[in-house]
């Protein structure tokens, strides 16, 4: 094949793959419904038959024959169903369902190994009967089949476009630009008034004398500055009609209904069940909330996590539900739905067991996560909330599997950084249900301004409970630190400069004897903490600009964005805040200790990308760090000098870390510092050599996370 025609067989297989996810989607819902229902229907057998039919012919086009060949035995099963002569069983369905799984492989590796393939191909050819030659010409059927219903559902092809997503977010990032634009038309209108007052002061102060000229010259500047003041306002009028416009149109294309994320659910909970022998009832509702497809990616992942917890350790199995008189079939929901402030609320309940309060209660007292005495002055809410602390886990070897602990830490964190809130009810028992609110759009958000010690900062309105002015009478003492009354309720009082460690003037700046500005704001997880700032600038439309990679984990902040002034102002992360404000007693005097020799970690890494990667980030948190290139320098090294915890790759020359990890347990009194392996390899049995090699932690880089690495080194030491 010549260099033009490779290319655009290339081009031609980018587009196929976008038709492939949807007739693979349509085969992995149209099996589903099939195994749920009774009698099979029609219109569903014909959409599984359809597509498997047209994935067949789109396969040929792209020469991917392998892809093909399986849709052809795939195609013959679903004709005899379809035909009435064929009636598929539970073990059937599973059949069919792991062809599917082998499809999407084909799909992303057609050149790759078809084994696996071939032996589904005569599995399906045995179940059906017959050669698969048989059907390689169109079916009679096919010609007789009904039109397509006029009921369409949404997305179909006749009212979509296909349109890259890097094109779709440059469309939106040009139009969320020019809300700076309007920020700074707003900024010069407000100049322009300013320099009109300065004109009114001069012709009063030129009226005393008798300088006519003057004045005349002063009164047609003046109407020259109405008249530019005028234009600008209607200037600015007319942006703001654009921008919303634009804003509107950009952010219904990035606008996903939530069946965009929910497809692949249904057949994950099937699997995942089934491999546990478990009888799961899933259901899902909201299918059509449409929320912006940014939101939608960030909680794909979180919302696995939730749902492997749930079928894990939240529903029983079936001699344990029948024990309790439970339905044997277990009930899972997930629901989207809009809420009031222009929000979205997912929430996931299961009726399995339920959470032990006393249990969460003991194992987070034995990790030292909180005394013995501080669990008997806790509600119960606040200590089923401990699930979501990092280190909440009695895992020997943490993995990415089952995720225990830190993995909800990470679930909230992620939904967190979305802009919005987790909360969790739980009954011994009966069950239990996990409630996110997150915004419908990361496009823009509403943030209230505040200036603190000569600097601009931004508070979420959506967190913020209550802007006010307090008087030094308001504030009294509680538990050692100062607090401030609200509208009949107390709030612990902080002030901002201090709390983010503010240079420059570093003292309260409010007359004792006046009202100063207070901001009340909540987590979201029903702690709530009162700030004194310098003034409060005022509410407006906020577009977030990310920090970068390299400042993804700035203290406090979870963004920035450009003022009208053109000065930047931080946006400010409430939770940190409110956590480092906690920390802090004003009126309780703390004695400076000497400060700890840092840990010390060896880093084993043959890559140097991944060396230099890791060294940075474990350096930037206060790790002293040494490396080797591979894991016999790294043993050596380990042999030589004392280290507190080891870090290291798999997969290197001479010894790998595996080995590296039995040299080190074999060490006499060295062999009980801990391991984390980070490596590429993920599969199950890599897993169980990590755990016989005597590694505490085993992180795979694919799903590579820096906040995932320090977590788990914090709690092994």
């Amino acid at each position: 094949m010549n260099p033009s025609d490779l290319e655009f067989l290339q081009e031609l297989r980018q587009d196929f793959l976008l038709e492939a996810q949807e007739h693979i989607q349509t085969i992995t819902s149209g099996l589903l419904d099939l195994e749920r229902s009774e009698v099979p229907g029609e219109k569903v057998v014909e959409s599984v038959y359809r597509a498997a039919h047209s994935l067949k012919g789109a396969a040929h086009a792209v020469e991917m024959s392998k892809v093909a060949s399986l849709c052809q035995s795939m195609e013959g099963v679903f004709s005899r169903v379809k035909e009435g002569s064929l009636f598929l069983e539970k073990k059937d369905y599973d059949l069919l369902q792991k062809s599917v799984d082998c499809l999407s492989v084909l799909i992303e590796d057609p050149d790759g190994d078809d084994r696996e393939a071939r032996a589904l191909a005569k599995s399906m050819d045995d179940l059906k009967g017959g050669s698969p030659k048989e059907i390689d010409s169109p079916m009679p059927t096919e010609e007789k089949a009904s039109p397509p219903s006029e009921e369409q559902p949404k997305g179909t092809i006749g009212d979509t476009v296909r349109v890259k997503s890097s094109k779709v977010d440059s469309l939106l990032l040009q139009a969320e630009e020019m809300i700076s634009v309007n920020l700074a038309m707003d900024q010069r209108i407000k100049e322009g008034l300013e320099l009109l007052s300065l004109v009114e002061d001069c012709k009063k102060a030129l009226h005393q004398e008798d300088m006519e000229a003057l004045r005349s010259f002063f009164y047609a500047v003046e109407g020259e500055i109405r008249k530019t003041i005028k234009a600008l306002s209607m200037d600015e009028r007319s942006a703001r009609v654009l921008l919303d416009r634009l804003l509107s149109d950009a952010k219904a294309v990035v606008m996903l209904p939530s069946s965009t994320l929910l497809q692949s659910f249904p057949k994950m909970v099937r699997d995942l069940s089934r491999n546990m022998g478990k009888d799961v009832d899933f259901r899902m509702t909201g299918g059509d909330v449409e929320v912006d497809k940014r939101i939608l990616e960030g909680m794909k992942d979180p919302l696995i996590h939730l749902i492997r917890n749930a079928l894990d350790h939240g529903i029983e199995n079936h001699d344990e539900r029948v024990a309790s008189n439970k339905n044997p079939m277990a009930s899972l929901t997930l629901s989207f739905s809009y809420t009031y402030g222009g929000q979205i609320e997912i929430v996931l309940s299961d009726d399995g067991r339920g959470l032990d309060r006393d249990r969460i209660a003991e194992k987070a007292v034995i990790s030292g996560l909180i005394s013995q005495d501080q669990v008997l002055s806790m509600e119960d809410g606040e200590v089923l909330d401990l699930i979501f602390r990092s280190g909440f886990s009695t895992s020997k070897l943490i993995t990415d599997v089952s995720g225990r602990g830190l993995g909800m830490s990470i679930v909230r964190e992620n939904v967190e950084l979305l802009g919005g809130s987790i909360s969790l009810s739980s009954q011994s028992g009966e069950g239990t249900s996990f409630r996110i609110k997150l915004p419908l759009s990361m496009a823009t958000f509403r943030g209230v301004v505040v200036e603190e010690w000569g600097r601009f900062f931004v508070l979420p309105t959506s967190q913020v409970v209550k802007v006010t002015r307090v008087g030094s009478d308001s504030v009294r003492s509680l538990e050692g630190r100062e607090a401030v009354d609200v509208d009949g309720t107390t709030y612990p009082l902080a002030r901002l400069g201090a709390v983010l460690d503010l240079s420059g003037n570093g003292k309260d700046d409010n007359d004792k004897n006046q009202a100063f500005p207070v901001v009340v704001v909540s987590s979201g997880t029903g702690v709530s903490f009162a700030f004194a700032v310098g003034a409060v600038v005022g509410e407006q439309e906020i577009l977030l600009k990310g920090l970068g990679p390299q400042l993804v984990k700035v203290p406090f902040v979870s963004g920035a964005t450009v003022m009208g002034s053109g000065k930047v102002a931080p946006v400010l992360r409430v939770k940190d805040l409110i956590q480092r404000a906690s920390e802090r007693k004003s009126t309780v005097a703390t004695t400076v200790e000497p400060k700890e020799k840092p840990t010390s970690v060896l880093l084993v890494e043959d890559s140097i990308t991944s060396r230099t990667l890791l060294k940075n980030i474990l350096t930037a948190s206060g790790y002293m760090v040494q490396t080797a290139v591979d894991g016999r320098e790294g043993f050596d090294l380990f042999s030589r000098e004392s280290f507190d915890i080891v870090v290291s790759d798999v997969e290197m020359p001479g010894m790998n870390g595996f080995e590296l990890t039995r040299a080190i347990r074999s060490h006499g009194s060295k062999g009980e510092v801990p391991v984390v392996l980070v490596t590429s390899l993920d599969s199950r049995k890599d897993r169980e050599r990590g755990v016989e090699a005597g590694a505490d932690a085993y992180i795979v880089k694919s799903s590579f996370d820096q906040t995932k690495l320090l977590d788990v080194m914090r709690r092994l030491l």
